[in-house]
């Protein structure tokens, strides 16, 4: 087995033992028509505490990057109406994190 695969199977496991971890979340379509998302790294993390993931090409490839890499959130706002500003720094200023270079490890 290799690492990612390897990696992979912890998260699941970490996701069965942390089902649910109440934080900020919210999914978005940008004025590009690309997706992000704003995810709290810790439990009760507000907006401005997230970090910015993205471009996704949808909501589900969003949907399917949170549940892959994190456990559930507990809930999540979606706007759908591509009003939002293509972001350039995440809320607690740390740069967009591109979901094709992101790593847990």
């Amino acid at each position: 087995m290799n690492r990612q695969a390897v990696a992979r199977e912890l998260v699941k496991v970490a996701k069965l033992l942390v089902s649910s971890v109440s934080r900020h979340c919210d999914l978005y379509k940008a004025r590009n028509g690309k997706w992000y998302m704003n995810l709290g790294e810790e439990e009760h993390d507000e907006y401005r505490d997230s970090r910015t993931y993205g471009p996704f090409d949808s909501q589900e490839e969003t949907d399917e990057f949170l549940s892959a890499y994190f456990s559930n959130p507990g809930s999540s706002e979606v706007d759908d109406s591509g009003k939002q500003p293509v972001p350039t720094r995440s809320p607690n200023g740390d740069p967009v994190v591109n979901p094709e270079r992101h790593s847990r490890w």
